[in-house]
């Protein structure tokens, strides 16, 4: 699970504490090491995108909202700020 030892650490996304040990002891959550997002917690790692908001993707697709979505229909806009999120590297 990583060679972060017997650390404290926190899921990148939510902030739970939890570990990433082989063996864990009772009542510890696993942390899992996610490349290029951190450590992610089970219920993190079922998820698409940060349960906080806005994320990326939604901050994108405001401001897109804002700068053309007088033109666009707003499902445009939010295919566009997929595409800009997801492309984002």
């Amino acid at each position: 699970m990583g060679s972060y030892g017997d650390k404290d650490l926190w899921c990148h996304w939510c902030w739970k504490s939890g570990s990433c040990q082989d063996e864990l002891p009772d009542g510890v959550i696993p942390l899992w090491d996610v490349d290029g997002v951190g450590l992610l917690c089970d219920v993190c790692m079922q998820l698409e995108e940060p349960p906080w908001w806005p994320n990326n993707r939604q901050r994108c697709a405001l401001q897109l909202r804002e700068s053309i979505g007088r033109l666009l229909p707003l499902s445009a806009v939010k295919k566009v700020a997929d595409f800009l999120v997801s492309n984002d590297s």
